[in-house]
């Protein structure tokens, strides 16, 4: 993952908002932006719904993690935005 340092004037635009969509100034798209959070129970009992014990065990003995270059793109194309 690559780290992108925003000057200080630009903070509390990132720190107001839990997500935002980043434009260039033409309005093309660039990324997107959400704040680090932890795990809430509601996220565990969510992923519980939807997973089964041996599909996280699977995941959990799968081996090194993909980057999220590879990761994202296949989940916009299974779900969606």
């Amino acid at each position: 993952m690559s780290t992108i340092v925003i000057p200080a004037n630009l903070k509390d635009a990132f720190i107001s908002t839990k997500q935002a969509r980043i434009c260039d100034e033409n309005g093309k798209t660039l990324g997107y932006f959400s704040t680090r959070r932890e795990a809430t129970e509601e996220d565990y009992e969510w992923a519980m719904k939807r997973f089964t014990p041996e599909e996280i065990e699977a995941a959990e003995k799968s081996g090194p993690c993909r980057p999220a270059s590879e990761v994202i793109p296949e989940l916009i194309r299974k779900y969606g935005l």
